[in-house]
């Protein structure tokens, strides 16, 4: 089962199954649901954002993240 990690953002949100990074394809969308990222990857760079509430739709489903700043 594929997830991401971690919820609370600073830099990157990583998608890992049983342990390991994992590729998958993603789409990053912000709270008013605007599509902000697309990719394949093990990794999302998530330095470009503001801090706030983010969507990100892989492996057919959707999950909720934090950007913070330090």
């Amino acid at each position: 089962v594929l997830k991401i990690s971690p919820t609370k953002v600073r830099n990157n949100l990583y998608f890992k199954a049983s342990g390991k990074e994992a590729k998958t394809k993603f789409e990053v969308y912000d709270a008013y649901g605007n599509l902000l990222k697309v990719g394949l990857s093990s990794m999302v760079d998530c330095r470009n954002l503001v801090s706030g509430v983010y969507f990100i739709n892989y492996d057919n489903k959707t999950e909720k993240f934090i950007k913070i700043d330090d």
